[in-house]
């Protein structure tokens, strides 16, 4: 893993001209862990842009369906949704209301895949939306599904039709406050859910479930409810059913941690060259 430092002549104030060593300690070990976690999301990225059958991949940084490395996630602050184009994975039905998948049901193959720390939203019943998207019934309706870090007070995940069914995972507690990895993962009658690269339960109904493309929302259920607070690091589609090596292999990319010594390095170099700059700036 490698590691760049950036030194000017306008970021010296803000970051080294501390009144003691602690609090300049503590900022110069921050920008490391910042590092660290940016360089993880890069190797992320790198893993699930190389995974076949990729639609979509992106970290953020400029609207809704951006696709490149070079975000910084999405910040929620809880007012409302940010815009995001799911990719079109064809599941459910079209405009005409025309089965696209191939059982009786719409459903298909897919797997949608996020990043994220979100710490709660503004609905009343507890639920916290990851993502939303609107897609065609049997009837040609517009109808919302909603992919949920929280079902309602149940503290575990789901996932909504509006009006329809909200689907449990019973084996799957909700990680709220916590840096997650999470793919739901639907193959023809069953949806998986694996959080942090492990299979955590299935739901076996996945009728009433459409995604046929277009843009959706990121942390919120619809316009107007649900809207969450935190950070959605990135955000991955396949128009197929990932393996669960598969799911695995872009889970790990995440948790490459250095080891200790590795950080101790980093905040030795950082702490050395901080103070170098505070003396040289002394003796001007």
């Amino acid at each position: 893993m490698k590691f760049k430092l950036y030194i000017t002549d306008e970021f010296y104030p803000a970051m080294f001209l501390a009144s003691s060593r602690r609090p300049l300690v503590m900022v110069l070990l921050a920008c490391a862990s910042t590092m660290v976690a940016n360089a993880a999301i890069s190797e992320w990225y790198t893993s699930a842009t190389g995974t076949s059958n990729n639609i979509v991949a992106s970290t953020g940084g400029s609207g809704g369906g951006q696709t490149g490395a070079n975000g910084g996630g999405w910040l929620l602050d809880g007012t409302g949704g940010v815009a995001f184009d799911y990719g079109n994975l064809s599941v459910g039905y079209n405009s005409s209301g025309t089965n696209t998948g191939n059982n009786a049901y719409g459903a298909s193959y897919a797997t949608l895949e996020f990043v994220f720390n979100l710490s709660g939203s503004t609905a009343s019943n507890g639920s916290i939306t990851l993502g939303s998207f609107r897609g065609y019934g049997s009837g040609s309706t517009f109808e919302n599904y909603a992919l949920k870090l929280q079902q309602g007070s149940s503290s575990v995940y789901g996932i909504t039709s509006a009006g329809v069914r909200d689907a449990k995972f019973n084996s799957a507690p909700s990680t709220v406050g916590a840096y997650t990895h999470v793919a739901f993962v639907l193959s023809t009658n069953t949806w998986n859910i694996y959080v942090n690269g492990v299979s955590m339960g299935q739901d076996s109904t996945p009728n009433n479930w459409r995604l046929n493309g277009g843009t959706g929302l990121l942390g919120a259920f619809n316009s107007t409810s649900e809207f969450a607070t935190g950070t959605v690091y990135s955000v991955a589609t396949y128009d197929r059913a990932l393996t669960s090596a598969e799911v695995s292999a872009n889970y790990n990319q995440l948790m490459v941690v250095p080891e200790a010594s590795t950080y101790a390095w980093i905040g030795v170099t950082m702490l050395i060259g901080g103070v170098a700059l505070v003396t040289r700036r002394r003796k001007h």
